[in-house]
């Protein structure tokens, strides 16, 4: 009932039926794992292991997984590269906790599984007979969780090593680095996004670029604050928070609308850290020139 497939090409080269066959019995692979459009494959090569007298390996054929969209995934659902994910920061620990919920469950009241756990429970008899979905959005929670741990700071140290962005930033001021990234590091979702968070922090020629509009009669506000921090002699964050308090109570103004414009102003973000420790990381000297080009544009 299987047709004459071609193992050897004109040209004397090997198709791919022949090659896999060769190469998983010189690798030893006894236990084949893979989706199940290759499950008609499967007894094409078992007579190729029959005749050339080699022990048969056990297969297994697993549901293909698909993109959010229900399609087979692809690269046009986003990097599926493992080298590719790597470099845009997310660490194993994470990789590994997303692809073992493929299809497979450890039934337990959270998806946090690390590979100890992984390899105590898992059994290929449990792994779900449909497709299932891989969700980038579950990677980025996982990577969120895990490089929070203190253990981990060895994935971090490498990925700064490996990028010379970001590593630039930790050898001007590795203090200052490392301050932002354990105010941020409960955000961050890739650790790629610290080439962007650390710019806003030393970035010299920081321009406000922000497309949000803020109404002209906050910048009257604004230039008496700049009064404010120009002849603070203390600079840290309880006096920061203490004057902006202060501030707020004597012009009568709610801090919600005061914090969201000053931090698009000193970041060109609507979200972020709170807002001493923006000014207290930026520095006296940057938050002025930063409000100072604000009043003048």
């Amino acid at each position: 009932e299987i047709d004459n497939y071609v193992i050897l090409r004109k040209n004397k080269t090997p198709t791919y039926m022949l090659s896999v066959v060769v190469d998983d019995h010189d690798m030893k692979v006894n236990n084949i794992i893979r989706g199940d459009d290759h499950l008609n494959n499967a007894f094409r090569q078992a007579h190729l292991y029959k005749s050339l007298d080699w022990n048969l390996p056990k297969f297994s054929h697993i549901p293909l997984i698909h993109g959010s969209d229900g399609a087979k995934l692809s690269k046009r659902h986003g990097s599926i590269d493992v080298l590719e994910i790597k470099k845009i920061g997310f660490l194993p620990q994470s990789i590994l906790n997303t692809l073992i919920l493929l299809g497979w469950s450890p039934n337990k009241k959270n998806e946090i599984i690390e590979i100890e756990e992984i390899i105590e429970k898992f059994n290929i008899q449990n792994l779900s007979k449909s497709s299932s979905i891989f969700d980038f959005d579950k990677l980025d929670f996982f990577n969120n969780y895990y490089f929070q741990k203190k253990e981990n700071e060895k994935y971090l140290d490498s990925f700064i090593k490996n990028n010379n962005k970001i590593n630039y930033y930790l050898i001007e001021n590795k203090e200052k680095f490392m301050y932002i990234f354990d105010i941020y590091k409960n955000k961050i979702k890739r650790l790629n996004e610290l080439e962007e968070i650390m710019r806003i922090y030393f970035d010299k020629d920081f321009k406000f670029s922000s497309e949000e509009k803020i109404d002209n009669e906050f910048k009257n506000i604004i230039a008496k604050f700049l009064l404010k921090i120009e002849v603070l002699e203390k600079w840290d964050i309880e006096n920061i928070e203490s004057n902006i308090k202060k501030f707020l109570e004597k012009e009568k103004i709610k801090f919600s609308e005061f914090g969201k414009n000053l931090r698009l102003i000193l970041t060109n973000l609507k979200n972020g850290p709170s807002l001493s420790n923006i000014i207290f990381l930026l520095g006296q000297n940057k938050v002025k020139i930063r409000i100072k080009e604000f009043l003048i544009s």
